[in-house]
């Protein structure tokens, strides 16, 4: 077979220069020798990437004169790779060095006539061994194969037809290229080269070989080869894949539902845990997996309970496991409850070998436990000690529970359960109530209980007798469907104060109205309503006047009474929480006498439109001889609109008159207290300071009305492009600055960048002429110490915009510290 051969010469300047090429290098490539000579194409750059560090020492000076040979890889016009065998010569010229190359295809090189006949017994095994077995030549040349191997090799029938090839005639690129890379280690002298590899059958079926190189060398130990053998490994691969996929399946299930698994062997008391047990207790694989080790985790409090259970119960009794308890993590300290269950397991001897179990983690459900009993304890106290009395029954009107105060009211025993009464047997409750309530409808009476008919009927056994006149408003509330009710709530007041307070208002009324007649005049041109309360009823309702039930927005109510802590106090501002306790602080310090004056600002929420308005409460106590309290008479002003007013002021104060942001002094206040907060928890914090490139020359322009525009887009820019946690203020004539909480140095350079970007985009309309588009300029500084101040962050940020304003403008410079 005639060999390929082409030559090739290079002067090696600081860019190697092809001085000849001669040869059929047309059939060693593809392309003809003028596609090089006139430099459209690089020889150099038709080498395969994982041969470019033959590539940089073949064209390297270092090394004058020199010669050698090797085996590389060409990329052929086709786009197919060419193994190729190259002989080099490195001389000295008069004047720059030069580089003679020969270059063989590989395959040309090998001689099939010329190798000695294979034994038959060899020839046998080669043709019935399940293995990929091969032989190849110090180029990458097969010169021997199994029959086996033509299985994964195209074209090709029989092992034979395998024999002058290389890989990248036999096997697409991707593969030969892995088979040739592990064969560059054996030539480059590794004993054996090994790795698993993925196979591609010729109907294109993937597999897996477990592939191994050997090298083959001469009587003087010079490589001159090497054989491999590959064998096919695609069913255990399968198998350790899907056991993969099913032990993460098993462990993202566990995760899930937050139970691990664990095997307890009783005789050398070690466990075995699934890495969500170990997740759960904070362990790791070094933490002793002991029965020991285990209860070390359990809480020292509960430690004594899960070890008698698990010594005494479960092994010596072979019981089930079944315990909740809590453990400490020693991971990060924290308490978890955790319900571990399991079964024994015995010998043919009846004797406990093992344990198999599941731990969980059912902290949320505990602390929903717990919440919920604490809830339920708090709504009981609440439920004992409301202002009203109150009586819960089922769907046929027994008692179900009823508090202190509806006990008092009718004189019931604590320790009497009311078994007996049924609300639809009462014969105090008129037939038009009973029906509304059946009928799944609300319904309210008002009545005196009468004692003497409890008696009569036996209902319970009261302690109140004829004399006692309790006048009481009730009102029914059925829930559940209507027409069905399952259930009746029925809240009770003591009205008895109310009836006496109502007949004396009757005979006072001529007299009250004169007076109120001229305190109302003097009251309305203040623009002020007044309120009364009169301890002789009672110290838990007011009495308000129409002014004033108009500024709280009350409903209106012909005694005009309304309760101090039900009409009042719940209305107080829901998001000021605070005032509203100090302010019923005041009103009770007030009647304490502590205080002679009652004086207080707050804002109040009008039941009638949930509108606020904020209120100027004033009031005066009134006492009997011996000190204590009768009277509190009080008037109330609407000063919404002189507090809506003041805040307008406030707002003005700290904002920039012109751009709507912050003015120099409120972005201060602002930046050192996100400062504070960003040291506080160590979070990153930055700062860009932006400066109108040329903002003169846009004055001098366009005039200062102009120049009022462009600030004021700049600001709009802002506002658009930054986020709303980020504080934006005018420090100086063109001069802004923005502060960026929890904004990284990159982060913040990425966010000036995009600020820049569309402050540069933005066009500013005017009255005359086009459009004005300007630039700005930003320095970046951010948080690196806690020991930096907001002057320190803002002349780091004016050094940057110094930098940035130097290179030429309409930049940004990160300043680092």
């Amino acid at each position: 077979m005639q060999i390929n051969e082409v030559n090739v010469q290079f002067r090696l300047n600081s860019v190697p220069d092809l001085v000849s090429i001669g040869g059929d290098i047309e059939g060693m490539l593809g392309f003809n020798a003028e596609d090089f000579l006139s430099g459209r194409l690089l020889l150099q750059d038709r080498i395969h990437p994982e041969d470019y560090d033959l590539k940089e020492s073949l064209f390297s000076t270092d090394t004058i004169p020199s010669s050698g040979s090797f085996t590389f890889r060409l990329r052929q016009a086709n786009s197919r790779i060419r193994i190729v065998r190259l002989s080099y010569a490195k001389t000295q010229d008069a004047t720059v060095p030069l580089l003679t190359l020969v270059l063989q295809d590989a395959k040309s090189i090998y001689q099939k006539d010329s190798h000695t006949p294979m034994m038959a017994n060899f020839k046998a095994m080669m043709e019935n061994t399940n293995d990929y077995i091969y032989f190849k030549d110090s180029n990458h040349v097969f010169t021997g194969a199994s029959q086996t191997l033509v299985s994964l090799c195209s074209p090709a029938e029989h092992w034979t037809d395998l024999l002058g090839q290389t890989d990248y005639d036999v096997f697409p690129e991707e593969y030969a290229d892995i088979y040739y890379r592990l064969e560059k280690q054996v030539f480059a002298g590794i004993h054996v080269a090994m790795e698993i590899q993925e196979t591609l059958t010729k109907d294109g079926k993937k597999g897996w070989v477990d592939n191994r190189k050997y090298p083959i060398t001469d009587e003087r130990g010079q490589i001159i080869g090497l054989f491999g053998v590959a064998r096919d490994i695609t069913e255990s691969k399968l198998n350790t894949l899907l056991l993969e996929q099913s032990e993460s399946r098993l462990l993202e299930s566990q995760r899930i539902a937050g139970i691990g698994s664990f095997t307890l062997n009783v005789a050398t008391g070690q466990f075995e845990t699934s890495a969500f047990i170990d997740e759960l207790f904070g362990i790791d694989a070094f933490y002793p997996h002991s029965i020991e080790g285990w209860l070390m985790l359990v809480h020292p409090d509960d430690r004594v309970m899960v070890a008698d259970h698990l010594q005494k119960e479960v092994l010596a009794c072979k019981k089930s496991l079944n315990k909740e308890y809590r453990i400490v993590r020693p991971k990060d300290q924290s308490t978890r409850w955790v319900h571990s269950q399991g079964q024994v397991h015995l010998d043919a001897d009846g004797q406990v070998i093992s344990l198999h179990g599941t731990s969980q983690d059912i902290t949320e459900r505990k602390e929903a436990e717990q919440l919920l009993l604490e809830n339920e304890k708090r709504f009981h106290k609440y439920f004992m000690n409301a202002p009203v009395g109150i009586n819960a029954f089922d769907s046929k009107g027994k008692v179900i529970a009823v508090n202190s105060l509806a006990r008092q009211y009718f004189g019931v025993s604590e320790d009497d359960p009311l078994t007996n009464y049924c609300l639809f047997d009462d014969p105090s409750i008129s037939n038009e109530t009973k029906a509304k309530i059946l009928q799944g409808e609300m319904a309210t009476e008002e009545r005196f209980i009468d004692f003497n008919a409890i008696k009569e009927h036996r209902m319970y056994e009261t302690i109140k007798s004829e004399e006692d006149k309790v006048y009481i408003h009730l009102t029914y509330t059925p829930h559940g469907p209507v027409n069905a009710p399952n259930g009746y709530i029925v809240i009770i007041q003591d009205m008895t104060a109310s009836k006496s307070i109502l007949e004396n208002l009757r005979l006072a009324n001529e007299t009250i109205k004169k007076s109120e007649f001229l305190s109302n005049q003097a009251l309305e041109l203040a623009n002020a309503g007044h309120w009364n309360i009169d301890f002789s009823e009672g110290d838990e309702y007011y009495t308000s006047s129409p002014r004033l039930i108009e500024i709280f927005g009350d409903p209106p109510r012909n005694d005009f009474r309304y309760h101090i802590r039900n009409d009042w106090y719940v209305n107080l501002e829901a998001a000021d929480k605070k005032l509203a306790d100090a302010t019923l602080a005041n009103y009770l310090a007030a009647v304490d006498g502590a205080i002679p004056r009652y004086d207080m600002i707050h804002p109040y929420k009008r039941p009638s439109d949930g509108r606020i308005v904020w209120v100027h409460v004033l009031g005066h106590v009134e006492r009997d001889p011996q000190g204590k309290p009768t009277h509190v008479y009080g008037v109330v002003m609407d000063i919404t609109q002189q507090k809506l007013f003041e805040k307008e002021l406030e707002r003005q104060a700290h904002i920039d008159y012109l751009t709507g942001v912050s003015n120099r002094g409120h972005f201060v206040h602002e930046a050192e207290l996100e400062l504070s907060r960003a040291i506080r928890y160590e979070n990153d914090l930055s700062l860009l300071m932006i400066d109108i490139d040329h903002f003169k020359q846009i004055n001098d322009t366009h005039g200062h009305k102009a120049g009022d525009l462009v600030l004021k887009n700049l600001a709009d820019v802002c506002r658009v492009t930054l986020r709303e946690v980020d504080i934006i203020g005018r420090i100086g004539g063109e001069e802004f600055a923005v502060l960026l909480p929890e904004t990284s140095r990159t982060e913040a350079a990425e966010v000036a960048e995009r600020l820049r970007d569309a402050i540069g985009s933005s066009k500013v309309p005017i009255e005359r002429g086009l459009p004005i588009r300007f630039t700005v300029s930003i320095g970046v500084s951010s948080l690196t110490s806690p020991e930096n101040n907001l002057d320190v962050l803002l002349n780091l940020a004016d050094k940057g915009l110094y930098a940035a304003k130097s290179s030429g403008r309409n930049t940004v410079s990160v300043v680092d510290q």
